[in-house]
This record gives structure tokens, sequence and C-alpha cells, in this order.
């Protein structure tokens, strides 16, 4: 059901009322609006819209997380792409190479409000549903959707991208790959993190200010007591199935390239970090089982790794960017992200030795550029391959509201299952919305769907309508879709966005 066209502002502006956070059509209250002027390759100005947006914790619990969208004003007539950044708050700057291309940017703000500090609890769940929002916006391109996040904000991409359907392709920074390895490395090496000229200081200040999410998300998993594979991006590749860019510096500090492969990661010499401070996975995870590297995980021909040497003679970051010399400028190492067009991981890392006691996530300053990647990816519809036999086993339980083992959640003395799932009516719309847009994506996405749809058990071919052709989802998907997309959106309440469903109904 591709949803008529609704301009941006037509349709924000009438969320400034009151809002059901319940009913599909309004996911959003408006809170402010603003209008900016930017500077990028050119003047571009831009709407701002605050807005807040409800989710299901992890114990099914309500809550609320609040966000930013950055609509350019040059845009295409109808339906935008849109880049969705996961988890930190960053400001319009950030996103002017979006938006003067007339893609939308949605990011999130003041995560503490959702306590994104606990990357493996609520964190992820605020995360799925921000990565969702797009899917219930009509002025949204529902084919040309990507996420995008840094550090804790790469690994919330990640661990997002394996719980949703579809979007073109994910770009990761810098991302936690193996959850328990890099808390521990965290926790561990903090007692080792002390300056020996003044004790009451860190010796390392960006550690010390990263380890903060190592003990709030601690306090909620407990790393000693459950298996922690289902928080780590590496143990969920399987469901990871779009186009996805990681990047890594050997030289950081706060999120070791250890976890992505040992072999790329420097032997660091004696004396440079103190006594007993360890970057060894050996020494951050007890249990074998659990120190599973991501190119590990994955099969050869699924990745392409691209390793580039950084000159030595590149500034170092303990001289922070407003102090460097022109001269220093001029040597900061410039260079375009490297990535495959037909590989499922583009794995490009940046060599830079060993980190140094002053690294935060690099040990150089780098101008490092990946929109070509970003580029590519929104410059059409996402490939046939993103559906795969285990996400097509994920989505059907999904829309039949099914759990797995998601870990379990701590809170004091008292602990609980995870859950991961948003309202019901939402869930199923979210599948049937999501499988609609892929068919939509190729001429050859239709068949596959049908294919990969009658290889299911029979317990999990729940989207049948009758035993009659028409009723049938092998033999009709997209009118069968469409019929549960229209019944969740009447059984529900809502009926704005259902009248805009009849239209583009009746438009086919």
């Amino acid at each position: 059901m591709v949803l008529p066209f609704v301009r941006c502002e037509e349709w924000l502006r009438g969320l400034r009322v009151h809002v059901d956070h319940h009913r599909i059509s309004t996911p959003i209250r408006v809170t402010g609006e603003k209008t900016l002027d930017l500077r990028g390759r050119r003047s571009i100005s831009a709407t701002q819209f605050d807005f807040t947006f409800s989710h299901r914790g992890t114990g099914g619990e309500d809550r609320e997380g609040q966000g930013r969208l950055f609509i350019p004003s040059k845009r295409p007539r109808e339906h935008m792409p849109m880049v969705v950044h996961i988890h930190y708050e960053f400001g319009p700057e950030a996103f002017t190479r979006f938006l003067e291309r007339g893609w939308a940017v949605m990011t999130q703000t003041n995560q503490r409000s959702y306590n994104v500090a606990n990357l493996m609890g609520n964190g992820i769940n605020s995360c799925v549903a921000m990565a969702q929002l797009p899917r219930r916006m009509p002025f949204v391109d529902q084919q040309r959707v990507m996420l995008f996040g840094t550090s804790a904000g790469g690994y919330h991409a990640l661990m997002a991208s394996s719980f949703i359907f579809p979007v073109n392709a994910v770009v990761a920074l810098v991302p936690p790959l193996n959850l328990k390895y890099n808390i521990n490395y965290l926790l561990r090496n903090d007692e080792f993190n002390v300056d020996p000229d003044n004790p009451d200081q860190p010796l390392n200040s960006p550690l010390r200010g990263v380890t903060v999410f190592a003990t709030e998300t601690a306090k909620s998993g407990r790393p000693d007591l459950q298996d922690w594979s289902k928080f780590s991006p590496s143990y969920r590749t399987h469901l990871i199935t779009f186009p996805t860019l990681v990047t890594y510096f050997t030289g950081d500090g706060a999120v070791p390239v250890n976890q992505l492969s040992r072999e790329l990661a420097h032997e660091t010499p004696g004396g440079v970090w103190p006594d007993g401070f360890s970057f060894e996975m050996e020494k951050m995870v007890d249990e074998k089982e659990e120190r599973l590297e991501l190119l590990d995980a994955l099969d050869p021909g699924d990745y392409q790794l691209r390793v580039v040497k950084v000159p030595s003679g590149s500034p170092t970051v303990d001289v922070p960017g407003g102090e460097m010399t022109e001269e220093q400028r001029s040597g900061i190492f410039t260079h375009s992200v490297r990535w495959s067009r037909t590989r499922r991981f583009s794995i490009y890392v940046a060599d830079e030795g060993y980190p140094e006691v002053y690294s935060g996530h690099s040990k150089y300053h780098h101008r490092q550029d990946d929109t070509s990647f970003f580029e590519h990816h929104l410059s059409g519809p996402p490939r046939r391959d993103i559906l795969t036999r285990e996400k097509m086993v994920q989505l059907m339980e999904r829309f039949s509201g099914r759990g797995g083992d998601e870990g379990r959640q701590y809170d004091g003395d008292e602990s609980w299952p995870i859950s991961r799932h948003d309202r019901p009516h939402l869930e199923k719309w979210y599948v049937a919305s999501g499988l609609e847009a892929y068919i939509n994506s190729g001429s050859g996405h239709e068949g596959h769907l049908r294919r990969l749809y009658r290889a299911l058990p029979e317990d999990l071919k729940i989207l049948d309508l009758d035993t009659s052709p028409e009723g049938r989802f092998d033999r009709n998907p997209g009118e069968v879709l469409r019929y549960h997309m229209m019944m969740t959106l009447l059984q529900n309440g809502d009926i704005k966005l259902a009248r805009h469903a009849m239209k583009g109904i009746l438009a086919r």
C-alpha cells in the first residue's frame, strides 16, 4: 500500500494538537519548529521539527522518546529519501551533506529520557522504534531509507537493523560488535586508567567518558549472569541482511578493533599503557563461546575488507583541532571510504598502529568521506537479496506476536525476560507495510517473497486469508498485504491513515 503523497509540513503541523500515541497515523507529536540556514557545498535552508514518540520498553511498558526531524527546503516534489540517525543527538550542521541532496534526516535527542546509556535494554527498544518511524510517515519514500550511527549509535544501528525490515542500507562507524567484550574492556580497565602524576585524574579522558555506558549497561544486563550474545551484532549477522558499511580505526582506545578481528590489532609495546591494562579478548570474556569476532562470524564471500595505512606524519588527536597550526591542518589524513557493491558487509579499516594513551576513537585526525555509500544506496530501491529465509521467519514471528529469548533485564533484585515488540497492531503494520514496500521494489522481489513464504513451516504461514487463490498470500501477496494493513488501521480506529491508504488502493 503506497501511501499517497502528503506534504511533510501539512502532515507534521497537523500533529501539534493532542496526539493519541496508540494510533498508527499519529506516531509523533510535534513540539517545536524553526527555520534553519545552513552552509554546505552551498547555502541551504531547512526546517527543524522537534517531536516526541512513544514505544514499548523491555517489560512492555509505555515509554516516550524524543527526536528531531530536518526537512530540506529543496527536495523532491513527492516522497523524500530519509536517513535515520540512531542514538546520539547531532545538530543540523552534521547533516548538511544529506540535506543539500534533498534527503530528510531524523535524529534522536535527549538520550537520557529513554535510557540509551543502558545499551542492551531500553536503548535498543527506543532505537528500533525510531528506525521504524519512517514507515508511518506518508511523505517518506518507503523504498529509500537508511540507518546511520557512530560508536554506541553504530552499535544501535546494527542492532536495530537486525529487528526491522526493510531498509536500503546501514552505516555503522566504530561500533561495538561484541558487547560483552566492549563492556568488560571498559569496566576491567577503568582501575588502571589513572594518571600516575595525578591519581585523581584519568590517564585517558575519552575512555573514562564512555565508561558510563559500560556501568549502566552492566547494571541492567549483568554480564556474569547471562549469555550476552543476544546483545551483540556479531551474533546477529544472519538478521542484518542489508548492505552494511562498518568502519574501524586500529588506534581506537574506546572501541578496540580486536572485536572486529584480532588479526587487525597491533601489539601494544610495554610501558605505553599502565600495567594491568589489556585489549585482549581472552582477558575480557571468560566464556570461549562468547568471544566471537565479526570476521569470524561472516562467510568470507559475505564481506569485503579494505585496510588503508595512515601516514605516520599525520597530526595526532592529542593536539585539539582548534590548536593546530596551518601546517598540521594541511597534514590531516583525507580518504574516501572504499566499499563493495556486491558484498553484504563492507568493512573499512584505517590502520593507525596501536592505540596510544591519548586515543579516543582514533589516534590521528581524519577527514573520512563515506558519502558515496549513502548516494548509491539511496539512489534506488532495496536489493532483492535483503529478504532471506531467516528474515522471513523473524517477520512472521513478529506479525503473530511471538517473541523468542532476547535475554533478561535486571533492576536491583528484580529481572524479567526482555521484549523487543511494540504494540501488536504496530508490529503487524510494520511487517505488512515493509513487505509491501519490498515487493514494489523490483520485478523479481515478489517472486522471491512467494518462494520464501511457501518454504516456511505451516505454523508460520499466517498471512493467508483463506484457501481461495485471492486469499492465499503466495498467490496474491500484494492484495493480501493491503487487506492486513487496512484491517489493522480500521480495527485500531486509525481512520485518518485508513483514508489515505484507501486513496492509494483506489489509485492502483
